[in-house]
């Protein structure tokens, strides 16, 4: 071809020979090659590579159309701003092309990788993949327009110049808001705690409702809805109560001082057969521990077989009704505040 071109063909046939020739060159790769290669990559493990044979199957023809242009050009004596513009337009939709096939890879990673183990998503799931997806998506369009302004001559030092001092002036007025995200993404990761966990913090607790991109919203006990930002929630110790299997649980009672030593002996034996009646509870000690001011005070732990909270208070009340049923079968007084004056008959 070289030859024959150098024996006297004129540029406007050699340009029209490379038009038609690099144009079939791409049409027969998408019609032939193409349809095999995209059989071979649906056996594969990987979705890569489906990616990227579906991004060449959709580049239209007007590409194929002002590559094979470009390449003809080079045969041609053709007018400046002629060649800038098929150099510009070639490079614009080269620049397009990739950028696409590069967002659909990044998007494929981010659903992949980074959330490879969220199964059955939240609402904060759903909001945080967003984001993360459209962060990445406008880094990306970002660069390529960079790229593309770079070859068309354009100093971009400049212009990141007065982008970084814009992006400065920017953080400082949005910090409070930009630090409830960043917190936001702590929660996300980190997961101290999900939508749906019953959690305390300072004098609050509540269950969790909805964990927002600014706030987290915790629907408390007596039944109104508490508003968090994610900033402060992160920098509180929380106790979270989804991931106990068991409750443990202290408590105490008194009986009068008139007690017989006898009695005072059985208290033990009665507390151990009221929890061997009660199934979902397991008694780990009872003592009888102190002196107190009016009464002989005994310390009971136990522990509720359930985290729920409804489960524990259910326990604490047939322990309640069944210690109070037994003491007065043995004639056992429980203490209550008393005062004895003593008078002198002098």
């Amino acid at each position: 071809m070289e030859i024959l071109f150098e024996n006297g063909i004129k540029p406007e046939l050699q340009a029209f020979l490379v038009f038609i020739g690099i144009f079939a060159v791409l049409y027969l790769f998408r019609t032939m090659i193409l349809n095999r290669l995209k059989q071979l990559s649906m056996k594969t493990k990987t979705e890569v590579d489906e990616i990227l044979v579906d991004s060449i199957m959709q580049i239209g023809l007007l590409f194929y159309f002002v590559v094979s242009i470009w390449g003809a050009s080079q045969f041609l004596e053709l007018p400046e701003l002629l060649v800038k513009i098929i150099n510009w337009t070639t490079l614009v939709l080269v620049i397009y092309y990739a950028t696409k096939t590069t967002q659909k890879l990044s998007e494929y990673f981010i659903r992949h990788y980074i959330f490879k183990e969220r199964k059955g998503e939240s609402d904060s799931g759903v909001i945080i993949k967003g984001f993360i997806t459209q962060l990445t998506k406008i880094l990306i369009w970002g660069g390529a327009f960079l790229i593309l302004l770079q070859n068309l001559g354009v100093q971009i030092s400049v212009l990141l110049g007065g982008m970084g001092l814009a992006g400065l002036a920017v953080g400082f007025a949005l910090q409070t808001i930009l630090e409830d995200i960043f917190a936001f993404f702590s929660i996300y990761f980190d997961r101290p705690f999900e939508i749906g966990d019953f959690v305390i913090f300072d004098e609050e607790m509540g269950t969790v409702e909805k964990i927002g991109v600014k706030s987290t919203r915790i629907r408390t006990l007596q039944g109104q809805e508490l508003v968090v930002s994610n900033r402060e929630l992160t920098s509180k110790r929380i106790h979270n109560y989804r991931k106990m299997q068991e409750r443990r649980i202290v408590f105490t009672f008194g009986i009068t001082y008139e007690t017989e030593h006898q009695k005072l002996k059985k208290v033990n034996k009665i507390v151990n057969k009221i929890f061997n009646n009660i199934k979902r509870a397991r008694l780990d000690r009872v003592h009888f521990y102190e002196y107190g001011d009016f009464s002989l005070n005994y310390e009971v732990v136990y522990y509720v077989l359930s985290k729920d909270y409804y489960d524990y208070m259910d326990t604490q009340e047939a322990v309640n009704l069944a210690l109070f049923q037994e003491f007065q079968k043995e004639g056992i007084d429980f203490a209550y505040p008393t005062k004895r004056v003593l008078l002198d008959k002098n």
